[in-house]
C-alpha cells in the first residue's frame, strides 16, 4: 500500500486535509482562466512592447569614467 501523498506550500507548510478540502472545493466551483495560471514570466521584466536588442557603441575612456561613476 503506498503512503498518502504530503502537499506543502512554497514556504514548506504541510497542509492538512482541512485546508485541502476547502481549497479543492473552490478549484471546482471556480471557472479559472488556466492559460493564465500557467503563464510565468522569468528574467528580466521588459523594456517595452518587444525583447530590447543589444547595441555595441565605441565610447572614449573619459565619457566611460563618467558613466561609471553615476551609475
Amino acid at each position: 500500500m503506498t503512503e498518502p501523498k504530503t502537499h506543502r506550500t512554497h514556504s514548506g507548510r504541510t497542509l492538512t486535509d482541512d485546508e485541502i478540502d476547502p481549497l479543492s472545493t473552490e478549484v471546482a466551483e471556480t471557472d479559472y482562466d488556466v492559460e493564465t495560471l500557467t503563464t510565468r514570466r522569468r528574467g528580466r521584466p521588459r523594456m517595452g512592447s518587444g525583447p530590447a536588442d543589444v547595441v555595441p557603441v565605441r565610447i572614449d575612456p573619459e565619457l566611460r569614467a563618467a558613466i561609471e561613476a553615476r551609475a
